[in-house]
């Protein structure tokens, strides 16, 4: 039996395609699907950029430390271990270290002295002192005078207010106050007319511009010198924490804990007070260097906002990373202790630590050749 033909409207029922529903609904779904490959590429962007700055932020803090480690290796050239008499005026009082580390509840600001030129044989009298040189001193510049006994080695800071030939004065009528004194009385360690040696001192301090700290502004600064105002190193720092390990002979009392109590660390305020009643409490035979740097741009990550400032350690006073950023309660975000960054409305926090930023530390030891000896 032959079925019979289809008409014209059958056939046209039976090519009718897609309905105006259909077509609706298969854009509604591709627009879906292209949304949500749009923010996987977005995600993704978005991680492969803070992964990018990740990397950037540790090469910057990591090229910051590196600076600061040359310099600190070279703290201490040409000087006494056991440092240089000052004035009571000076602070510390009495004597300053190869290394000095100015603690603040920000951060940390890290001084370091080192002779600048070799030293030149010298004979001192009253407030002046005759070198066989004075090539490359000027007036203003910073002075060590050390005396001539390798088996006792001493000396003392003075400022040349004059230079004539090779007579360099140091009168307190002339300034110089307070490093300069009437009778030079810090130097009276090295005896009138005795043979001295005499080098210019070199004062370097690394700070974060005070001025400035949305932008993290790195500064190495000549203080106390003729070499002029601070100079800008980098920005997108956020943090400068340092520590100074000690050599303490005869010392009991362990302070860091680690089994040693003759080489302590110190890095609180009990690292600014190297001198008590006078005495010696121990030089300087290492420092730790911390440098902590952030994003300038703000960046929202895909797991986390904020990073942890720093390393937690449960001794903030004694240990070779510093006093900021550790936890009261094991919680790394309390910087400083007793304070949780991330409970904090944005426009409370510290300038440094308001919006979506990614934080990268990294620390060093530097051992000081120059003072430790064979003491470290």
């Amino acid at each position: 039996m032959r079925r019979a033909p289809r008409t014209a409207r059958a056939l046209a029922r039976a090519e009718r395609g897609f309905t105006l529903i259909e077509l609706m609904v298969a854009v509604a779904l591709s627009g879906l699907l292209i949304s949500l490959i749009f923010g996987i590429q977005l995600r993704m962007t978005t991680a492969f950029r803070g992964q990018a700055q990740v990397a950037a932020i540790a090469e910057m803090a990591a090229a910051a430390r590196e600076l600061i480690a040359a310099e600190a290796r070279q703290a201490g050239r040409g000087m006494p271990p056991n440092g240089l008499a000052v004035p009571a005026a000076v602070a510390p009082a009495g004597r300053v270290w190869a290394v000095q580390v100015d603690n603040g509840t920000d951060a940390d600001v890290l001084i370091l002295r080192r002779a600048d030129t070799d030293p030149v044989r010298g004979t001192i009298l009253n407030s002046t002192v005759t070198v066989t040189s004075a090539a490359g001193i000027v007036a203003g510049d910073l002075l060590m005078l050390v005396n001539n006994d390798p088996g006792n080695p001493d000396g003392c800071m003075a400022r040349a207010n004059s230079v004539v030939g090779q007579l360099i004065d140091f009168d307190i009528a002339n300034g110089g106050a307070p490093i300069n004194q009437v009778g030079m009385p810090h130097c009276a360690n090295l005896a009138v007319s005795a043979t001295v040696w005499v080098s210019k001192l070199l004062v370097t301090q690394f700070q974060l511009s005070a001025g400035d700290p949305a932008n993290g502004i790195l500064q190495v600064y000549f203080p106390k010198t003729s070499l002029g105002p601070a100079s800008d190193l980098g920005i997108g720092f956020s943090n400068l924490q340092f520590a100074i390990r000690r050599f303490e002979a005869g010392d009991l009392v362990d302070a860091d804990g680690d089994g040693d109590p003759i080489r302590d660390w110190y890095s609180g305020n009990n690292q600014e007070d190297p001198i008590t009643l006078g005495n010696l409490t121990g030089r300087p035979i290492a420092i730790g260097v911390t440098v902590e740097g952030r994003n300038l741009t703000p960046i929202r990550q895909v797991f986390a906002e904020a990073t942890p400032p720093l390393t937690v350690m449960a001794d903030t006073d004694n240990n070779p990373v510093g006093d900021w950023g550790h936890a009261c309660s094991g919680n790394p975000q309390f910087d400083p202790c007793g304070v949780d960054l991330l409970a904090l409305p944005i426009l409370t926090r510290p300038p440094r630590y308001r919006g979506d930023f990614i934080y990268r530390a990294t620390s060093t030891v530097v051992v000081l050749r120059n003072t430790n000896g064979t003491d470290l």
